[in-house]
């Protein structure tokens, strides 16, 4: 009995490691497809994206040289926008997407004696201003070499449509009675203009590299209804404005 135990006992611990050997499962053997493993879909250059931004735009102001000088002022005219960009990838090379934003356009009239719009009144200071809430489409084309999570070139072909929600005449002038107001100088801000479209649509162009872009808008539309302009001079404030936009991401 004493000289078989030892067998009896190797025959146990043989048979244990046995059945922990088959109960163990080869992951290299297996198939990993069946395997739920997180692919990431949001990102700069991947299926979807989205990201805040910011723009500044100059007013490019038409030369009239029959008036010897431009009626809006280049320079202190401009556009800022400020809103939320969402880009849906359709392939290595392009995609497509929307905005949604807030935007402005000022517009600082000059005050000379070919002064014509909205009236010929001399001020020391005049703008008019529309605020505007907008939407856009656009097609993206991103001519990227490299392949890679980041955003890279890219030239956007856009097209546009605001609301117009508020339009206002802001212009300073000397104060009438400085004794009474104790003040030098005051601001008058005239809002409801009946002379004004409620919508404007447009096309907008942007090339650019991950965060910084060239903007360019164009507005196809007017800002100022036909009848006024039939009653009034034909006057339109410039269409096109260019500038720097930034992304935050």
């Amino acid at each position: 009995m004493l000289k078989t135990l030892p067998v009896i006992i190797l025959i146990s611990i043989l048979l244990l490691l046995s059945k922990s050997v088959n109960s163990q499962k080869i992951m290299l053997e297996e198939d990993v497809r069946k395997y739920d493993i997180y692919k990431p879909k949001r990102g700069p250059n991947l299926a979807r994206f989205n990201h805040l931004y910011l723009g500044y735009s100059l007013i490019m102001a038409k030369y009239e040289p029959s008036m010897h000088q431009s009626t809006v002022l280049v320079g202190p005219s401009h556009s800022l926008i400020a809103g939320n960009r969402f880009k849906y990838k359709l392939g290595r090379y392009f995609a497509t997407g929307y905005d949604v934003y807030y935007t402005y356009f000022t517009y600082y009239i000059g005050q000379n004696q070919y002064k014509y719009f909205p009236n010929n009144v001399i001020h020391e200071t005049e703008k008019i201003r529309f605020s505007n809430a907008g939407a856009e489409v656009y097609f993206r084309i991103s001519p990227n070499k490299r392949l890679g999570n980041f955003v890279g070139n890219f030239i956007d072909f856009g097209a546009y449509l605001n609301y117009m929600f508020q339009a206002k005449h802001i212009y300073y002038e000397k104060a009438a009675n400085q004794s009474l107001y104790y003040a030098g100088k005051a601001k008058i801000i005239l809002r409801n203009l009946s002379y004004v479209t409620p919508y404007n649509y447009g096309v907008k162009l942007r090339i650019g590299r991950n965060r910084i872009s060239f903007n360019a808008t164009y507005r196809v539309s007017d800002f100022i209804k036909k009848d006024f302009k039939q009653n009034e001079l034909n006057f339109e404030p410039p269409r096109l404005s260019v500038g720097l936009q930034l992304g935050f991401f």
